[in-house]
């Protein structure tokens, strides 16, 4: 339902509502906009004009449907921010690099546990990555030691 409040209240609050304002408002996908706003009409009886307004449409809501005459739900639709928070946005190199990182490591470690063996379960990750790299090396430079890579 967090989709369709964001989508009345952009429609409510824009002086000229299309599909692409709303997008710019909210930060929803085109496509999901244009579901949402069939959603209101099938689901919950709004009655929404598509007016042509030069080469787009405009969104009117001519009737509420369950929502009667509309003043309530306009209330709270007013308190609604119309930006959703995004919380996977990955702004800097850095930061999408780490997220890539550790992706990486945790793909690593669901395929080592399905195959059975348990991989480095007490490795510090408070290291930064060269000192990690050392102490593998270290580990794995002696193949020929099967104690040294078990203890």
């Amino acid at each position: 339902m967090k989709y369709e409040l964001l989508v009345l209240a952009a429609m409510t609050r824009l002086e000229s509502p299309n599909t692409q304002a709303i997008v710019a408002a909210t930060g929803i996908s085109e496509r999901k906009v244009q579901s949402v706003v069939n959603s209101l009409v099938e689901n919950l009886g709004l009655n929404i004009q598509r007016e042509r307004q030069g080469r787009t449409f405009r969104f009117s809501i001519n009737s509420w449907g369950v929502f009667e005459s509309g003043k309530a739900i306009q209330s709270q639709l007013n308190d609604i921010d119309l930006v959703m928070p995004s919380n996977s946005m990955l702004s800097s190199y850095e930061e999408k690099h780490a997220y890539f990182e550790q992706v990486k490591m945790d793909n690593f470690k669901e395929s080592m546990r399905l195959e059975g063996h348990d991989v480095a379960s007490n490795f510090d990750l408070s290291l930064d990555r060269e000192q990690q790299r050392q102490i593998l090396l270290n580990k794995y430079s002696n193949v020929n030691s099967l104690e040294a890579l078990n203890g």
